[in-house]
C-alpha cells in the first residue's frame, strides 16, 4: 500500500491482502516456468514495510512467497544529525537476523545513487566515495549472497564512476 492511501484498511487487512496478491503471483509465475526466480525489493526500513503491508516475515520464513528478498538499504554508516549512527550496519544484521526458510535467498539493494550526495541527515555519502566497497564488505562479513546497486545511470556519473573505481581497487 502507498503511503495515504489505507486510511480505512487495518494493517492485519493489508497485510492480508498483499500477502494474497504475492502468493498468488509466485504460483503464476512458477506455472509458467519452475525455474523463473520471484522476488521483492521493499524498503529497507522493516517496521515501515509491515506498516504498509509488505509482510516480509512471511514471505521469508514461508514457501509459496518468494525466492528472494532484496532490501532497499539505502543508507551508509555516518547516519544523524552527528554521522555516529552505522545505519546501513544496523539495518542489515536486522535483516538478516529475520527467519527466513533455507529456500530464500536474501540481497541487498545498494544506494549508488546516493554517491557524493550532500544529504543532511546522511552526510555519509559526501563525506567518502567508499560507501559502497564499504558497504559490500559488510554485506561479506554477515554472508548475504549478493547486491544490486541502484540506479545503473550512476555508474556513468562521476560520483558513482569514484565509488566503482574503489571497489575495483579494492577487489
Amino acid at each position: 500500500y502507498v503511503d495515504g492511501t489505507y486510511n480505512n484498511v487495518s494493517q492485519k487487512e493489508r497485510l492480508k491482502n498483499v500477502n494474497k496478491l504475492i502468493k498468488e503471483t509466485y504460483k503464476t509465475i512458477k506455472n509458467i516456468d519452475k525455474n523463473i526466480r520471484f522476488g521483492i525489493s521493499p524498503q529497507g526500513n522493516y517496521e515501515n514495510c509491515l506498516i504498509g503491508g509488505a509482510d516480509v516475515d512471511t514471505w521469508l520464513s514461508e514457501e509459496g512467497y518468494i525466492d528472494y528478498l532484496m532490501p532497499q538499504i539505502y543508507w551508509s554508516n555516518q547516519y544523524g544529525d552527528k554521522g555516529k549512527t552505522k545505519l546501513f550496519s544496523k539495518r542489515v544484521k536486522l535483516w538478516k537476523s529475520l527467519k527466513r526458510n533455507n529456500s530464500v535467498d536474501l540481497y541487498i539493494g545498494l544506494a549508488l545513487y546516493q554517491s557524493g550526495k550532500n544529504i543532511s541527515i546522511d552526510q555519509g555519502w559526501s563525506l567518502s566515495s567508499e560507501n559502497i566497497n564499504e558497504q559490500i564488505e559488510i554485506l561479506y562479513d554477515n554472508d548475504i549472497k549478493g547486491y544490486s546497486l541502484f540506479h545503473y545511470t550512476y555508474l556513468l556519473e562521476n560520483n558513482g564512476m569514484n565509488e566503482m573505481e574503489n571497489l575495483f581497487r579494492n577487489h
